[in-house]
């Protein structure tokens, strides 16, 4: 089911909905029991839509940042990958927060 969540949200991304049912999905992974262990899925989405708005923060930055200092190296990792506005966004966040 989580893998077919994680589709559902990759599919909603630059559509109006996005926003609303992203919270939702989020939820439902929530629910399911996910944990740190998809932030990796998550930051993969980010990387293959670089340009796109997740919100200010939006779900899925919630969902990552409660992992906070742990998602670190993923999230460096994903910078160095293929940096997305939004991941890049997110380590100055982390920066500012230090």
């Amino acid at each position: 089911m989580t893998e077919e969540l994680l589709r559902q949200l990759e599919e909603l991304i630059g559509t109006d909905e996005f926003e609303y049912r992203s919270e939702e999905i989020m939820e439902q992974l929530e629910d399911e029991g996910a944990g740190i262990e998809i932030t990796e899925s998550l930051l993969s989405i980010m990387e293959r839509h670089p340009l796109d708005d997740y919100g200010m923060p939006g779900a899925m930055t919630h969902f990552i940042e409660r992992f906070y200092p742990d998602f670190l190296p993923s999230l460096i990792a994903s910078v160095k990958r293929r940096p997305a506005a939004h991941t890049v966004w997110m380590l100055q966040r982390c920066i500012n927060a230090a």
